[in-house]
């Protein structure tokens, strides 16, 4: 199943890399202000986007409800 979720090559699972990436961009420039910040991301799945805020220097905790989504 998570395979599938994060397979890239369709849209019917996960949102694609590069809309992630540009979400990212967004709450990292307007939301933090570029500020290192601690992030909690309730129900955040694989992680795809806590992995890149704290690639980006954030401290980020995630949580969700089914264990096997947790990457």
């Amino acid at each position: 199943m998570l395979a599938a979720r994060l397979d890239q090559s369709h849209d019917l699972a996960s949102r694609r890399a590069g809309l992630i990436d540009r979400h990212v961009a967004w709450v990292h420039d307007t939301v933090l202000r570029g500020e290192p910040s601690r992030v909690l991301e309730l129900a955040c799945g694989p992680g795809l986007y806590l992995q890149r805020l704290a690639v980006l220097g954030h401290e980020c905790v995630g949580i969700d409800f089914a264990p096997a989504a947790i990457c």
